[in-house]
């Protein structure tokens, strides 16, 4: 029996999809983080805080998804947490790179 296999892509459509409607809203320099809808409880509290990369793990842990669309899903620069947009299954964090 052999199996055919092809290397795995991603549709970042709806990534991209997601990061337009956030610059429209917030402006072009935003950072749009995907996690898991369970965020909401405790990350609305967190709006207009600035936040470190280190602070991902220690503030969000597992909810925050490693990846979104096959890129990385971290904020690797200092910025301010500027919005939260919430579905059923996920949570979008809107950041700000502070100048």
């Amino acid at each position: 029996m052999s199996m055919y296999k092809e290397p795995m892509t991603y549709d970042d459509l709806g990534r991209r999809s997601i990061h337009r409607r956030m610059e429209l809203l917030y402006g072009t320099d935003v950072y749009v983080l995907k996690g898991k809808a369970c965020l909401q409880t405790s990350v609305q509290n967190l709006v207009g805080y600035v936040l470190q990369p280190a602070d991902q793990d220690l503030l969000f842990g597992e909810a925050l998804y490693e990846d979104w669309a096959g890129s990385p899903n971290r904020l690797d620069v200092q910025a301010q947490l500027i919005a939260v947009e919430v579905n059923k299954a996920s949570c979008y964090l809107v950041f700000k790179q502070l100048s």
